[in-house]
């Protein structure tokens, strides 16, 4: 395929999925090896394998980081501390592109930046919403109960046993704040699903220090 036609037939899409475009009587090496010859032109953008954008002055729609951050490692959506500063509850933004999956853990960097994603159970794998982006396209983000919970899960382990030390870092090292946009009740019954004692009692003590705020 000409480069030219090639460009006609995408250029309105976000993304191009190298296995969704196979040309009949195409191999799946050749098409693999024209992609590579066009990313090396500069005519294509990589992503990751597989994954390519038409180059910025030949593409229709510029996809946002968090779009693209669903689409790079499906099933995943945007939580832990990048869904965290996204609702407000840390001060700082995210350094990373945090999402969850229920794949292996991966990271990914490219141009528009470092996207690591932390693998969960499938059983874990809830307590997310979808929000339009910038384009009109759907990107899935934890619920601010669910990335908070996300966070801790994952940070659990350097957690201080006792209460008030726990309360301290929540407000020092973490520097939680805005508290008041998370629900407590749900913040508790969806702690209860983790089946998780240390998760349950960290959890137990961040609503303590959210009465303090």
């Amino acid at each position: 395929m000409l480069f030219s036609e090639f460009k006609r037939r995408y250029r309105r899409l976000p993304l191009i999925p190298a296995e969704q475009i196979l040309p009949p009587g195409t191999s799946p090496q050749a098409l693999r090896n024209q992609l590579s010859q066009w990313h090396r032109k500069g005519w294509l953008l990589r992503l990751r394998r597989g994954l390519y954008l038409l180059s910025d002055q030949d593409r229709a729609v510029s996809p946002s980081v968090q779009y693209l951050a669903n689409q790079m490692y499906p099933p995943s959506y945007l939580s832990l501390e990048y869904a965290l500063s996204h609702y407000g509850l840390i001060p700082e933004s995210a350094a990373q592109v945090t999402s969850v999956t229920t794949r292996k853990t991966k990271v990914f960097g490219n141009r528009w930046g470092d996207f690591r994603y932390r693998h969960v159970a499938r059983d874990l794998f809830w307590g997310f919403t979808a929000l339009p982006d910038e384009n009109g396209y759907k990107v899935l983000i934890a619920e601010p109960e669910k990335a908070l919970l996300d966070f801790i899960y994952f940070n659990k382990e350097g957690l201080p046993r006792e209460g008030g030390r726990c309360r301290e870092m929540f407000a020092d090292s973490f520097r939680f704040q805005n508290t008041e946009v998370l629900d407590r009740r749900k913040l508790a019954a969806q702690a209860v699903r983790f089946e998780n004692s240390r998760l349950a009692a960290a959890t137990a003590e961040f609503i303590k220090f959210m009465g303090k705020r």
